[in-house]
């Protein structure tokens, strides 16, 4: 990946959505350089006393006494009459736009979800935390999201840019997103993306969707294998033990089928279950992290010809442990403008478990999810016996496999969800993309 110096450019203005004249208002009346506020709606220059001049529709265009104006997105007939705009999903609401006058692009930046702050590859600050506008980009944490917003975002060509922390991330533009490198919101390891699930590595299971843990035999010193991250689908069942002359000792089970990962509500995928797990104690290996939330909201336009991911992580085997951990489920993406254009790529896949012993000095693990395919990632190896493979496009994940320890099972796909007005979707989601209508008022 090449590196370099990020570039941050800044436009002049207080408050710059950049709608078309008849758009209301901002909450605090302010309006594009060039507007005016008159009765709620922003019409060009000073509106000639406008108190007293009729606003209407006809067709996709508006008229007031400053002659006719075409409504890119139609005309909207309540009152006042005024060109129809995005109403987001999610809570996010136009006043976050208020004052976030950047541009902004560059190269390996690192979002944190929690409190705001952006650095880039250097570990130079580009934004310092904190709530409200710093460097004309604006931060606000709300409803499990943390909302980071602009004039307009961009990632160039060969370049990218990640995300943590325990919040979902959106970005939102008050004009366009456009994506040509890779966004990565997956999950590493152990911890899961943006708003996604750490996989299980000790102490209590979560929640059902999360893979469930498999237990430790102490007569063969072999730990059976945790269960996959649900999500789209049930996540892949960890492998037993090998027998005893009392049988085997049972793996973990997939984590169920769920609605988080879910892109509204913004929610991140499900974690893997842990391989031997005994009085919190992990004797085989961690579950895998899964894949966060990624939303990218904008007022006009969302191109995409680079790729968003939101993988989860493969399960592993720690260091001379027989077991292998489940992988991490998928996460979420969610687009979401007027117009949308994919050329690239929108995945959310799961994480390979790990395999079921291991004799090296480190930890081994199954394939993190593939970013930019629909291939399954694949179950970590021990001797030719594998961890299940993770879910991806329309392929459900996979149970471990028994050697003396077992194998974790693989994590399951997660959601992809595209809401416009205007699409062209010729490129690739993993798993398949829902799709529906942008609410314009």
């Amino acid at each position: 990946m090449r590196r370099g110096l990020w570039v941050l450019l800044f436009v002049a203005g207080c408050y710059r959505p950049s709608p078309a004249p008849g758009q209301p208002c901002s909450p605090s009346g302010d309006c594009p350089q060039g507007q005016s506020c008159v009765n709620g709606t922003c019409v060009v220059g000073d509106g000639g006393g406008l108190d007293a001049c009729p606003v209407a529709c006809e067709n996709d265009q508006l008229t007031d006494c400053t002659g006719s104006h075409v409504c890119p997105f139609g005309c909207g007939t309540s009152a006042p009459p005024h060109c129809a705009a995005l109403v987001p999903s999610n809570g996010i609401t136009v006043d976050l736009l208020d004052g976030a006058t950047a541009d902004l692009t560059g190269l390996e930046l690192d979002f944190d979800t929690d409190d705001g702050e952006i650095v880039d590859e250097n570990g130079d600050t580009v934004r310092d935390p904190g709530e409200g506008i710093i460097a004309g980009i604006g931060f606000t944490s709300r409803d499990g999201m943390g909302v980071f917003t602009a004039h307009s975002f961009a990632l160039p060509l060969e370049t990218a840019w990640s995300a943590d922390g325990d919040n979902a991330l959106v970005l939102f533009a008050a004009e366009s997103i456009v994506i040509d490198g890779l966004f990565d919101a997956g999950a590493s390891g152990l911890f899961g993306g943006p708003g996604g699930a750490n996989g299980v590595n000790g102490g209590a299971t979560p929640n059902s969707c999360t893979g469930g843990d498999g237990r430790f035999k102490v007569t063969l010193t072999a730990s059976a294998g945790g269960g996959g991250g649900g999500g789209a689908t049930k996540g892949g069942a960890g492998a037993m033990t090998a027998a005893d002359v009392n049988g085997a000792t049972a793996g973990g089970a997939g984590g169920t089928a769920c609605s988080p990962p879910s892109t509204t509500p913004l929610l991140g995928g499900n974690g893997g279950g842990a391989a031997g797990a005994e009085g919190g104690v992990v004797m085989g290996g961690p579950g895998g992290g899964a894949g966060g939330a990624v939303a990218l909201v904008a007022m006009t336009r969302v191109q995409i010809s680079g790729t968003v991911a939101a993988p989860g992580a493969g399960g592993g085997t720690n260091s001379g442990a027989n077991g292998g951990g489940g992988g991490g489920g998928g996460g979420a993406v969610f687009v979401e403008s007027p117009s949308v254009t994919l050329f690239g790529a929108l995945t959310a896949n799961g994480g390979g478990g790990g395999p079921p012993g291991n004799t090296s000095t480190v930890r081994v693990s199954g394939q993190r999810g593939h970013i930019a395919d629909a291939a399954p990632a694949t179950g970590g190896a021990f001797n030719n016996v594998r961890g299940g493979n993770g879910g991806a496009g329309t392929t459900a994940p996979t149970d471990g496999a028994t050697l003396t320890g077992g194998a974790g099972g693989g994590g399951a796909a997660g959601a992809i969800h595209i809401r416009s007005r205007n699409s062209e979707i010729t490129g690739l989601t993993s798993p398949s993309a829902t799709s529906d209508q942008a609410t314009l008022e």
